[in-house]
């Protein structure tokens, strides 16, 4: 199963939504939504759920912060981000963009990464080592991969809400080979239909040009003729991508 991590929210009439999570893994976009007091005020409370005698307690070992205070918190390490990895800052936009938009009861979030703790000799090693990338946050520094663990952590919500909306997460080459997530992007019936028609469309432009080699037997006809390919094959490609687009667009503001 693996040591597993999660950014939850609860949601009018719902709660304890998982928005996202980790197995085995740290999702650094969360840090950023928090501040460093943050990290060190449950620092007694890892020690007490990792005394021999607590190991089975039931102990609230969650960090709650504001999702307001949260989402500027993020918003103040936009910099680092746009420095440091400048091709990630439209996805940290979006992710950010996605969590204002979540309903709250209680205007909290809740990450709980108390089994990532158990990777570490002591929780104390692992709260000094999530107080260090705060340090690298101010000194400008690479801290974390650029993949989907690593960054917002894995879309936890029932319907994969965040996945079906955002195409810069279906990008990750890590989103299209995790099992059970190849199909979890559903087209709405219009972008579907559309695509069939962009398909047709496609295919019709590129049985023309075979047709017109068919149709003009000369060598120099043909040079002309197979130059008109790559044109053909870049609007076909274009055609699909804004199609996913303007579904993701559609889905993104449905959620």
């Amino acid at each position: 199963m693996g040591n597993r991590s999660y950014l939850s929210i609860n949601k009018p009439g719902e709660r304890w939504q998982v928005l996202f999570e980790g197995n085995n893994s740290l999702a650094h976009f969360w840090l950023l939504l928090l501040q460093k007091d943050d990290v060190e005020s449950v620092r007694s409370v890892y020690r007490e759920i990792y005394q021999p005698e607590n190991e089975d307690a039931e102990i609230d070992t969650d960090i709650r912060v504001g999702q307001a205070q949260a989402i500027e918190n993020a918003r103040g390490r936009r910099d680092y981000i746009a420095q440091v990895y400048p091709d990630l800052l439209d996805y940290y936009d979006e992710w950010l963009a996605y969590l204002k938009r979540q309903p709250s009861e209680d205007d909290t979030l809740f990450i709980d990464l108390i089994q990532l703790a158990g990777f570490y000799e002591t929780p104390d090693e692992f709260l000094n080592r999530l107080a260090a990338f705060y340090d690298d946050v101010a000194q400008l520094r690479p801290a974390f991969e650029r993949n989907i663990p690593e960054t917002s952590g894995w879309d936890g919500t029932s319907g994969r809400l965040f996945a079906a909306s955002s195409l810069f997460y279906r990008n990750f080459p890590e989103a299209r080979m995790q099992p059970g997530n190849i199909g979890l992007v559903k087209t709405p019936g219009r972008f579907k239909a559309m695509n069939y028609a962009w398909g047709a469309v496609s295919l019709a432009m590129v049985g023309g040009l075979f047709y017109l080699f068919r149709l003009f037997p000369h060598f120099w006809q043909h040079i002309l003729i197979a130059l008109l390919f790559a044109p053909a094959i870049y609007i076909s490609i274009k055609g699909f991508l804004l199609v996913e687009r303007w579904s993701g667009r559609a889905l993104q503001k449905r959620n």
